[in-house]
């Protein structure tokens, strides 16, 4: 839809106009009209429009200083410029100052439509230029390390994905490595920050150590992800891997042995570097072999395990064997593989706040029953069941604290969801949990639903009560304070109808009532019900019921 605003001193060309349009229905316009250049300016100042038609000489300021006002403010904005002169200096100023069109007042309806046509045109084709498009691109490429990130910190911590998939959006992200080739992850943790930095300070260490593992370790492509300010994961991949790597496909090669030594033995260099240069202790540790990308959340997350229980002070440590030390510490039962898909499950709980933050109660029950499944398995573990069931029931109390109901909340019994052992087992506790946010759905539903219906009800009551008033899509989206195009969107979604249908019918519906139970005349019953135009409201009329006022008016005094 585009917002075309008509603008003229005489207010039967204006009236007209708006008529001729309103009527246009395939060019999809939302009129506006003003009879003066401040009227103009200020609806200008409201909201942005589209096209704007209008006379070129008015008292006050002229159509062409207007114009560069309009100009000044929204450069986008077409421009058709509706003349009385033939004069072509005036002709020439305008398309000077990059307007779309000019048309005389005295030429036909369809040379006027033709004008806004055009402008039109020019628009859509503005939308996908070139200049468009390399502007995107720059947005994009601004946007990439904030997707690179996110796409390999969700394949870290188990997102599916399909080996096309990940070798599509590796290509989209420029992410230098082979999807097709296993990858060696490291996991690193800054130990200690020197004096009180500020986030940006912290970032720019971090990109700084990125640095120093590149040029120490030169013959590997390395990838970092920053889990957070304190921790990062480097996914490494030989050189060779981008000219073919045949050697390189399978993770148990000697290709790969050769490679996994080779950072292994350089990893000491860069803990040192970053200890000197960058008054940054950093601890680090790798997997004895690289993982395929399917293994890679398994691998991350014993990586960041064996950093989580430490070795001697737990400071600047250099784990090589990150793996097999893990393995070493494990009973090999089917109990620890059990703890392991668990640990991955916890791993997911972000996406437990995402998911009831954004009402998907089947997405959030889905990962719901998938948590309980694994902690099944591991035999309801307590120090899992515990960090499962606080992380869930303090996400739960956040929700329904943020929803704020107005009193409405259903009795939430705190002190037993504040206590994980008080239930006769951990399956009725996570059953509790389940019901605590089949509730908070519930009421997120009921709350959604009694907003949305506010609106439409202000909405209705406002177009009511000012039937001869100003109804356009941005006075009432202002009324609600709400973008106008998702105003449009929204009532659609709720009504099943258009907001200019709901407007006509209320209009009609008072004109019928004033044509039978009044003696006003059919010019004071359109003005009474919003139309300029007699003629306009006649014809309008007369299209929605068939009949035209005064017949309306006949029929029902039989």
């Amino acid at each position: 839809m585009y917002r075309l605003l008509i603008v003229d001193d005489e207010p039967v060309i204006v009236n007209g106009l708006v008529e001729l349009f309103e009527d246009c229905e395939h060019l999809e316009l939302d009129v506006y009209h003003a009879y003066s250049a401040d009227d103009a300016l200020d609806w200008l100042a409201r909201s942005k429009f589209d096209i704007v038609l209008t006379d070129i000489r008015m008292p006050g300021m002229s159509g062409l200083e207007m114009h560069e006002t309009i100009l000044a403010h929204w450069p986008d904005c077409k421009v058709v410029f509706l003349t009385g002169f033939s004069n072509f200096e005036y002709i020439q100023t305008a398309m000077r100052n990059k307007s779309v069109d000019y048309v005389l007042k005295t030429e036909d309806d369809e040379r006027i439509i033709a004008s806004v046509e055009k402008a039109i045109a020019a628009i859509s084709w503005e939308k996908y230029n070139h200049h468009a498009l390399e502007k995107a691109k720059r947005q994009l490429d601004r946007a990439i390390p904030t997707l690179q990130r996110e796409y390999l910190l969700g394949i870290c911590e188990g997102v599916h994905w399909t080996r096309e998939t990940l070798s599509q959006r590796f290509a989209d992200l420029h992410i230098p490595l082979s999807a097709e080739h296993p990858v060696l992850p490291i996991i690193g943790r800054v130990d200690q920050w020197e004096g009180e930095l500020h986030v940006s300070d912290k970032m720019l260490l971090l990109y700084a150590l990125h640095n120093i593992a590149d040029e120490v370790m030169a013959a590997c492509t390395i990838q970092p992800v920053v889990l957070d300010l304190g921790r990062f994961i480097w996914l490494v991949q030989p050189q060779a891997v981008r000219e073919g790597g045949f050697d390189y496909k399978e993770p148990a090669s000697s290709a790969w042995m050769k490679t996994a030594k080779y950072v292994h033995g350089l990893l000491e260099s860069v803990q040192s570097a970053s200890k000197q240069l960058l008054r940054l202790p950093v601890s680090l540790a790798a997997g004895t072999m690289p993982a395929d990308w399917k293994e890679l959340p398994k691998g991350c997350t014993d990586l960041r395990q064996v950093l989580g229980i430490g070795l001697g002070y737990s400071q600047e440590m250099l784990i090589t064997g990150a793996d097999a030390l893990l393995a070493a510490n494990r009973a090999a039962s089917q109990a620890a593989d059990e703890e392991e898909k668990c640990l991955l499950r916890l791993n997911t709980l972000d996406d437990a706040e995402r998911l009831i933050e954004g009402g998907q109660q089947e997405a959030f029950m889905q990962l719901f029953d998938q948590l309980q499944q694994q902690l099944e398995a591991t035999g309801y573990k307590a120090s899992l069941y515990l960090e499962a069931y606080y992380a869930l029931a303090a996400q739960i109390i956040r929700q329904f604290n943020r929803l704020g109901n107005r009193g409405k909340q259903p009795a939430l019994d705190l002190e037993r969801l504040s206590n994980a052992r008080g239930y006769s087992s951990p399956a009725e506790a996570i059953e509790y949990l389940r019901q605590a946010a089949g509730q908070f759905f519930a009421l997120q539903r009921n709350e959604q639903n009694e907003r949305t219906n506010q609106v439409v009800t202000k909405i209705h009551q406002y177009i009511d009560n000012n039937l001869d008033g100003d109804l356009s899509l941005t006075t009432l989206s202002e009324l609600v304070y709400l973008n106008p195009y998702y105003l449009s969107r929204l009532y659609k979604q709720i009504t099943g109808g258009g907001l200019t249908e709901y407007i006509v019918a209320a209009r009609m519906g008072t004109a019928k009532k004033l044509l039978t139970q009044t003696f006003m005349k059919v010019h004071e019953i359109a003005h009474a019900v919003g139309f300029d135009s007699p003629a306009y409201f006649a014809r309008l009329f007369k299209r929605e019921c068939g009949v035209t006022p005064q017949e309306y008016r006949d029929e029902a005094k039989k």
